[in-house]
C-alpha cells in the first residue's frame, strides 16, 4: 500500500489496485499512520523508506 502511495496513487487508485474498498484503504492508512507515528500519508511513505520497509 505504501509503495502506491510514494508513487503517488489516491485512496481510489489503491483502492482499484488491491481489490479493496476505498474505506478499508482510510482505515489501513490511518492505523499505519499511528503505527508509524505520521501525520499523514507523505510522512509515513517518509519514516517507512527511512526504516526500509519500502
Amino acid at each position: 500500500m505504501l509503495h502506491l502511495a510514494e508513487r503517488g496513487f489516491s485512496t481510489k487508485q489503491i483502492a482499484a489496485e488491491l481489490f479493496l474498498s476505498s474505506g478499508t484503504i482510510r482505515n489501513y492508512f490511518t492505523e499505519l499512520l499511528d503505527k508509524l507515528g505520521a501525520q499523514n500519508r507523505s510522512q509515513a511513505v517518509y519514516i517507512a523508506k527511512e526504516k526500509e520497509y519500502i
